[in-house]
């Protein structure tokens, strides 16, 4: 009787949570007194269907809030400027020895967008020629774009300075290529 009376109690719980309590202990004082276990599995199968039902509505409202502000973001180059997607550089894949530093600079310009910035880079090696660690910045950004782009954009100001994001690259050298010398036949 023990094990009915905390089954009870879980299936009160719940029934409270639903909001639908009257409905649920009058069908589990009926299921106790009979004393059925059929019809209690019954009961609790459906007290389980209608929980998810309900985080199923839920996620269905929160979603139905959420996908319109998702759809007002473009996700596109066109929409961020020149250094919203920056591609690191594709050099011939050696590890340097040593670490080297850069810094450089970029203009860009053409459809109503002029943008100009510096960069910073270093590669420190871990292990010469074998391991190494890379970090680049676009330490600062001057932009002016068009009346037009900036409506379209739906920027604030026509013109800004901004600094980039920081970026840190791991690289690794598996395999050394070895030189063999050139056999024709």
């Amino acid at each position: 009787m023990q094990n009915w009376s905390a089954k009870l109690e879980i299936l009160l719980i719940i029934g409270n949570y639903m909001n639908t309590i009257n409905s649920f202990s009058k069908r589990i004082v009926q299921l106790k007194m009979k004393n059925d276990v059929g019809y209690f599995c019954y009961f609790c199968n459906r007290i389980k269907t209608i929980l998810i039902m309900r985080k199923i509505s839920v996620f269905f409202f929160l979603l139905a809030f959420i996908l319109p502000v998702i759809s007002q973001v473009k996700y596109s180059p066109a929409w961020f400027g020149p250094n919203a997607n920056p591609v690191p550089e594709f050099t011939d894949a050696l590890i340097p020895a040593k670490t080297t530093i850069s810094l450089m600079g970029d203009y860009y310009f053409g459809f109503g967008d002029e943008t100009k910035n510096g960069y910073f880079k270093i590669e420190i090696p871990l292990l010469p020629e074998r391991v190494s660690v890379k970090i680049w910045t676009s330490v600062f950004e001057h932009y002016q774009v068009t009346d037009e782009l900036r409506a379209l954009r739906g920027m604030e100001s026509p013109s800004g300075k901004a600094t980039g994001d920081f970026y840190l690259q791991t690289r690794i050298s598996l395999l050394k290529e070895k030189k063999m010398p050139l056999q024709l036949f």
